[in-house]
């Protein structure tokens, strides 16, 4: 049987997945973009604010460019945000899909690299371009928070043996070993 647990502050249950995860990873990032990352989480676990449910990500990246500036950047900011959150955190329900993490990742930083060039302040340009050049990395970490949130059952755990035989990510072959599924010389655990 499994326990739940009642999370009242989202930010600090998620900064402490997410400084683990930067740790695993050996991610140097600034604290401006942790917290950038753990306000992501948070956010998208209190509402489903989405301006642009039904309009493909493309669709709105594309027509950012023709808007004034001053709707320029929350589209962007939408875009980047929204293929950071999906490409990250739900990339696992991204396998065998016509749209993969590869699109995200794509769309995601060019949104964040042109976020950069038409910040508002040099804060906000210089957290976009780190997050424009570690995207990839965010990601990443994403995607540890997700395992550490989502790895309950049975076969969950299957799903993450299955994938690693598929990809060889380190990540994954990592959790599988802290959660004693395979050996540190990746053998299968039979005992």
């Amino acid at each position: 049987m499994f326990q739940l647990t009642l999370v009242k502050n989202p930010e600090f249950f998620f900064s402490e997945l997410v400084d683990t995860a930067i740790k695993n990873q050996q991610v140097q990032l600034s604290d401006h973009a942790k917290i950038y990352i753990i306000n992501l989480l948070s956010r998208n676990i209190k509402s489903n604010d989405a301006p642009y449910l039904d309009v493909p990500l493309s669709i709105i990246f594309q027509q950012s460019f023709i808007e004034p500036l001053r709707q320029r950047r929350p589209m962007l900011k939408y875009v980047g945000d929204y293929s950071l959150y999906i490409g990250g955190y739900f990339s696992e329900s991204l396998n065998r899909k016509i749209i993969d993490v590869g699109y995200y990742l794509s769309v995601g930083a060019q949104a964040f690299s042109n976020l950069s060039n038409i910040a508002e302040s040099s804060q906000n340009s210089s957290l976009y371009s780190e997050i424009f050049k570690k995207f990839s990395n965010l990601m990443d970490i994403l995607t540890e928070v997700s395992f550490e949130t989502h790895i309950s059952r049975a076969e969950d755990l299957i799903r993450l043996y299955d994938r690693w035989l598929k990809t060889g990510s380190s990540i994954l072959e990592r959790k599988l070993i802290e959660k004693g599924i395979i050996t540190s010389d990746k053998k299968l655990r039979t005992t």
